[in-house]
């Protein structure tokens, strides 16, 4: 993204995840559209017409891909214990990337952000590891694991 001066944040207490929506600078609702449930760590596709979010429930979470036009939303990880989280989207849009657990052990996975085909592994970890961004040419995936 184009360094535009602008910052964006969350507050409130704890970190089961909060409704998503839009505002304005000035933090006044655009609209009416939110996504009820517990969403963390969203991420805008390029095109700015969809997001990728973790979406928690119970004890665990899934990848939800939400499309800013319609305002539909459909669940791209079909595994809550997996703990699936952090979505980044590739320079294409083609896939997204996200950390999750899986045999007991953290990873980053991707899917093609169409939902087709199952997860392939990029890296196995054992402590927890999640993708912050995908490098301009796809080649690489920058990740914090502590």
């Amino acid at each position: 993204m184009p360094n535009t001066g602008v910052l964006v944040y969350r507050s409130g207490p704890g970190n089961r995840g909060f409704e998503l929506g839009w505002v304005d600078r000035g933090g006044r609702r655009l609209d009416s559209r939110a996504w009820p449930g517990s969403y963390l760590t969203p991420a805008l596709s390029l095109d700015r017409k969809k997001i990728a979010a973790a979406r928690v429930e119970n004890d665990g979470s899934d990848i939800w891909l939400l499309d800013v036009t319609s305002g539909s939303a459909s669940r791209l990880t079909c595994d809550q214990t997996a703990l699936n989280s952090a979505p980044v989207w590739s320079p294409d849009g083609r896939q997204v990337a996200f950390g999750g657990v899986r045999n007991g052990k953290w990873g980053i996975h991707a899917r093609a952000s169409d939902g087709s085909g199952e997860d392939s592994t990029l890296t196995i970890s054992d402590d927890p590891v999640l993708p912050t961004s995908w490098s301009d040419d796809g080649n690489y995936i920058l990740y914090a694991r502590s």
